[in-house]
């Protein structure tokens, strides 16, 4: 199973005895997956560690099992700071590590999961922006861990999760960028992965969404009057406007 992102190709391989053929195949790799998420499955026949002549058996799109059935969580940001709304419990908790002394104090907020196959538990996190500050951090929904997933930034406005890679893809308004960041680098403790992958030639980036089944990023621009919607690859790469408008409309917002 081969999964694409910025940051290159992430592959999962199996080796099967002639006697693990069939139906087990398949749940074994699926139990290492993501509950609910896309992945595109290829295989390959290999005997003795030699491909055969025809070597590509398969090539598919696939949605793995969605159990177990996950918590969802809405989140609130305001002057309050952060809070998280259980759609179970119907019941708000605000974290109190994590207030804001004025209403714009908290910028972009988004909700991440971290899926881990052998212990089989989802780790459920907040990322959000600070612009005053400068960076966007990352928390658990009990507010611990605190971490600094970006940093020295001049303005970070947007945010845009990609599940599939465990990235995040950010505007920083007034270096004319989009940035791209490792979540799984930051909450490992490791050295994090954060690279700018793109300037923009149409103003300034603000809102940013990423469509991680075409593998593709969208972002608005703001030039005075002039308002846009340009593309890309996730890498940066075969960046174009795709929409404009002069005067009659202001984006406050995209969503795939």
């Amino acid at each position: 199973i081969t999964i694409s992102s910025a940051f290159g190709k992430t592959e999962h391989n199996r080796t099967m005895s002639d006697k693990q053929f069939g139906g087990q195949f398949y749940t074994m790799i699926f139990d290492d997956l993501l509950p609910g998420a896309h992945y595109k499955i290829k295989t390959f026949t290999v005997s003795n560690g030699v491909s055969s002549l025809a070597a590509k058996v398969d090539s598919c799109f696939t949605l793995s099992p969605t159990k177990p059935v996950l918590d969802r969580n809405l989140l609130l940001s305001g002057t309050e700071g952060l809070c998280v709304l259980s759609f179970l419990g119907n019941e708000v908790k605000c974290l109190s590590n994590i207030r804001s002394t004025t209403p714009d104090e908290i910028g972009a907020v988004l909700y991440y999961e971290n899926w881990e196959p052998i212990s089989k538990v989802v780790n459920k996190y907040m990322i959000y922006a600070k612009p005053k500050d400068r960076k966007i951090l990352v928390t658990g929904v009990d507010g611990y861990p605190h971490l600094t997933l970006v940093g020295d930034l001049d303005m970070p406005f947007g945010l845009a999760l990609d599940k599939y890679g465990e990235n995040l893809y950010f505007t920083d308004q007034w270096t004319y960028s989009i940035g791209v960041a490792s979540i799984s680098a930051a909450l490992q403790g490791s050295v994090k992965a954060t690279k700018q992958i793109l300037t923009s030639n149409n103003g300034i980036p603000r809102f940013i969404a990423v469509d991680p089944i075409r593998r593709l990023l969208y972002w608005s621009t703001r030039d005075g009057e002039l308002e846009s919607v340009s593309r890309s690859d996730l890498n940066g790469k075969r960046q174009r406007m795709i929409w404009f408008s002069l005067g009659d409309t202001d984006i406050e917002g995209l969503s795939i």
